[in-house]
């Protein structure tokens, strides 16, 4: 029962996202030339004893947090959040319905995964053509890699339906730009040990095949679902979301 009136949330959430759909998808496309060409084709271009975090921390930073906003939809509300505060105005009313808190956490974690799984292809399809991945692996290996990669959208994503659920507009919006700015600094942190996560997650497929994404898909639902119960309780000690 509680996933059947999730999934009807979730239907009525994805039905308001047609349009934003469309602007994600050719987000998705635009961001997926730009890393491939300014950035993977230039890491492949260089030999691996010659890389430096120049060259590897803009490949990591910006997959980090492309994939960790994948399933999100750039809606109105994604647009105007941070005046309007209006997740919070959308919580204060299914609030104010029959609806258990488990609903709507879960309608917004399936809203997450329907989108990411949809906005995926218009990413990872671009990128396989226009990064020069096609000289470097097979086809079959691109596939493990970029769910290996959608496994780590799962378990960043969550945080910000946290995030999303759990704050103001505007505090969701510091966060944000906390976290990007983060997420650049442990790109060129790791950058700088000599280390590349994109190499890396490359590497790992090469050499273990389909345990990779296997493992990351367990491992980010097992973090998404403590994601979920933060949610529950963050929700429940709102006091303008009673």
């Amino acid at each position: 029962m509680i996933w059947q009136r999730a999934w009807w949330i979730t239907k009525q959430s994805l039905r308001r996202s047609k349009i934003g759909f469309l602007i994600s998808v050719l987000l998705n496309i635009y961001l997926s030339v730009i890393i491939g060409f300014m950035s993977i084709r230039e890491i492949y271009s260089i030999p691996r004893e010659q890389l430096t975090w120049r060259e590897t921390f803009v490949t990591d930073g910006l997959l980090l947090i492309c994939v960790s906003v994948m399933g999100f939809v750039m809606t109105k509300d994604y647009r105007t959040y941070w005046s309007s505060d209006s997740f919070t105005r959308r919580l204060v009313f299914l609030r104010a319905m029959p609806i258990r808190v488990e609903e709507i956490v879960l309608a917004r974690f399936q809203q997450m995964v329907v989108c990411m799984l949809l906005l995926s292809a218009s990413f990872f399809l671009p990128l396989y053509y226009f990064s020069g991945f096609a000289d470097q692996i097979s086809v079959w290996q691109y596939i493990e890699w970029a769910v290996t990669w959608l496994g780590i959208s799962i378990m960043i994503g969550g945080f910000y339906v946290y995030v999303e659920l759990g704050t103001t507009g505007k505090q969701y919006l510091l966060v944000s730009f906390l976290v990007t700015g983060l997420t650049l600094m442990a790109a060129i942190a790791i950058g700088l040990t000599g280390f590349s996560l994109f190499l890396t997650t490359v590497d790992l497929i090469e050499q273990y095949g389909l345990l990779v994404p296997i493992l990351s898909h367990i491992v980010g639902f097992v973090i998404m679902l403590g994601w979920i119960k933060l949610c529950e309780r963050r929700i429940r000690t709102r006091k303008y979301a009673r």
